[in-house]
């Protein structure tokens, strides 16, 4: 074989990864971690301590991009407007790079938590903290019913 058909071979092979959506470039399609996630969608109700300025909030678990990535959304009471100030990201659901665990990041004053299901109606959301905080599900209203602050 002479150094063209090499140069030529090897151009062409890089062509049909490039095109046939090889391991370059790739969007970060996780299946496992868009299973994980989506168990964990829906609103919760906080327990008025959650965060210690015994006000009322929801959190609502969004449904996952296909890397296995939630939005999650924090809405807490104002209690001078009687309604909920609602930030529209406060950050992500996503499933652990090494285990089947499944983490909140960047969700004020909960950040870095590890979050579980106890049975069909109570998150678990475990800080680094320590201070373990059960929010229950909501069926009976979704986050559009939520009276948000304008």
């Amino acid at each position: 074989m002479n150094k063209q058909t090499v140069i030529f071979t090897c151009l062409c092979a890089s062509l049909l990864v490039a095109c046939s959506g090889g391991p370059a470039g790739d969007s970060e399609a996780n299946p496992d971690a868009v299973f994980l996630v989506s168990a964990f969608e829906g609103l919760y109700s906080l327990p008025r301590d959650w965060d210690g300025t015994n006000t009322e909030a929801f959190l609502e678990i969004e449904t996952p991009n296909e890397a296995g990535e939630a939005n999650v959304i924090v809405s807490r009471e104002d209690l001078n407007r009687n309604c909920f100030e609602s930030d529209f990201f406060n950050g992500t659901a996503s499933k652990d790079e090494f285990s089947d665990r499944v983490f909140l990041d960047d969700v004020n004053n909960i950040e870095d938590s590890i979050i579980s299901l106890v049975g069909s109606e109570t998150l678990r959301i475990e800080p680094a903290n320590g201070n373990v905080v059960l929010g229950t599900v909501i069926t009976s209203f979704t986050s559009m019913d939520i009276q948000l602050c304008t």
